[in-house]
């Protein structure tokens, strides 16, 4: 009887502790089919959880932008906190504009200024570096396809661009990809689009490392694309017939390149440009996704 006193109170502890443990698992279970879909993943959950370095393509013609010192500064500025040494090393090669807008666009800074007491002064310039981000992506959507991305693709594009270390290359490859179309339309086609959703559909139609080896081709090719390349194609896009006129057929070098690229016929109509398009779809607007 002393026996049964002492053993019935632990049993009944580790039942509590078993119910607690199932209760507590629930919440974060995944479906076979999920979990198979996010196999590829490189343990991450959602589109949140950004690509390990190792997969951000290698470019030989980049040089080093930003001292240690530097880079400590704005992340401390930005993140309000020292930056690891992977982010150390691999961030040097970024101009310091280019860091902040990385950094603005992060998930971990948009969680940060939640909790902050100047939260207005942190939305705008977070709004900005969105913008500038949004900007460039649908810049090289529209090279490729001609036209604006749908107003629904406008956060996912920005959430995979994040999710691939914010490297232009990747996310190039991304657009460029015969397999885009249907990744394109399985996310358009989703009537409530989650971070793991997304991270699911991603992995369905991509892998990282084709994507890599892609990037570094691309790389080869165009050593000089970045996101300065995009603005000026953008703002010159609209003199593009006074200066085929100008040259009057005698300059084979601009015909051949207008020709090859076919970027006067993609960017004809007039309200079709991203001015005006920004103006109807404000960051404000665009839908943020569940997590």
């Amino acid at each position: 009887m002393k026996y049964l006193i002492i053993i019935i109170p632990i049993i009944l502890l580790f039942a509590i502790l078993i119910i607690n443990s199932n209760i507590y698992f629930k919440e974060t279970f995944l479906t076979r089919e999920e979990a198979e879909a996010l196999r590829g993943s490189y343990n991450q959950n959602t589109i949140e959880d950004i690509i390990p370095i190792s997969f951000v393509p290698e470019n030989p013609n980049q040089k080093i932008q930003l001292n240690d010192y530097e880079i400590i500064m704005i992340y401390k500025e930005i993140l309000l906190r020292t930056p690891t040494l992977v982010e150390l090393k691999s961030k040097a090669y970024l101009s310091k504009p280019q860091l902040m807008e990385e950094l603005y666009n992060s998930h971990e800074y948009e969680r940060n200024i939640k909790t902050q007491d100047n939260q207005a002064v942190g939305e705008m310039e977070g709004d900005i570096a969105r913008n500038n981000v949004i900007l460039k992506l649908t810049d090289i959507y529209k090279l490729k396809y001609g036209k604006m991305p749908p107003e629904k693709m406008i956060t996912p594009l920005r959430y995979c661009y994040i999710y691939l270390q914010s490297n232009i290359y990747l996310f190039t490859e991304v657009i460029h990809s015969p397999k885009f179309p249907d990744f394109e339309n399985e996310i358009l086609g989703e009537k409530s689009l989650s971070t793991r959703t997304l991270l699911i559909i991603f992995n369905k139609y991509y892998d990282l490392y084709e994507l890599k080896t892609k990037a570094e081709l691309r790389i080869k090719a165009d050593p000089n694309l970045n996101d300065a390349t995009f603005e000026k194609l953008r703002l010159n896009l609209t003199k593009l017939d006074q200066i085929t006129a100008s040259a009057g057929g005698n300059n084979k070098d601009l015909i051949n390149f207008l020709n090859q690229t076919s970027i006067k016929e993609k960017f004809e109509n007039e309200e079709d440009n991203l001015d005006s398009y920004y103006e109807k779809t404000k960051v404000g607007s665009l839908f943020k996704l569940e997590s």
